[in-house]
């Protein structure tokens, strides 16, 4: 349901898609991911909730495993004082 309002709120869904429409799209997406070599979703039965494996992971972690280099991260400027 979380992810469902998260969907619901973002700017990818177009108007006029209804709650059944967005749930079955979201639980297919996470049905998919469950399957994935290196699966970032894990559907806890017993509780009924998606779980998110990956939440320890940083970015440069993320594209490593995706065999992207990521640019270097330009530093923020320091504010005059």
């Amino acid at each position: 349901a979380d992810v469902c309002e998260l969907l619901k709120e973002s700017r990818y869904v177009i108007d006029g898609v209804n709650d059944a429409q967005i749930s079955q799209v979201a639980s297919g997406a996470l049905d998919r991911l469950h399957y994935e070599q290196d699966p970032c979703v894990r559907y806890d039965a017993e509780r009924k909730v998606w779980i998110y494996l990956h939440g320890q992971r940083s970015e440069a972690d993320l594209a490593a495993h995706a065999g992207l280099r990521l640019p270097p991260r330009k530093h923020a400027k320091a504010a005059p004082t």
